[in-house]
């Protein structure tokens, strides 16, 4: 008996740590790192910023003047973006692959490359 509540303890500690957090993930967010394809980039990432809204908005901030926002909801372990600025709605897929309450970090594909983003919360 005491072998299936361990079990299934585990089997639920597991399924909470795989599922982005919203209460955390609300906030102002500051980028700190920058990988691609598993190498550190040296980009100024002192523009790159990422908000998450209560009511499911975020607004997105990166190098140079390029902005977007919209709509964000999580599924599991991954960060649906919903780009409603752009002429033509587009969605990102975003997985989280570490989620703390300071601490972001997220991986993306962009043009063929993986791309990995820490990020350290503002507020």
């Amino acid at each position: 008996m005491k072998q299936i509540f361990y079990t299934s303890a585990i089997i639920i500690l597991l399924f909470a740590a795989c599922r982005v957090d919203h209460d955390t993930l609300v906030g102002k967010w500051q980028a700190t790192q920058f990988y691609e394809n598993q190498q550190s980039v040296a980009v100024p990432l002192g523009d790159v910023k990422l908000v998450f809204e209560a009511n499911h908005r975020y607004v997105f901030q990166t190098i140079g003047q390029y902005s977007e926002g919209g709509k964000w909801r999580c599924s599991g372990k991954y960060l649906i973006l919903t780009d409603t600025t752009a002429a033509t709605v587009a969605e990102k897929m975003l997985k989280v692959l570490y989620q703390s309450n300071d601490s972001l970090k997220i991986k993306m594909s962009h043009q063929g490359k993986e791309q990995v983003l820490f990020f350290a919360r503002t507020q």
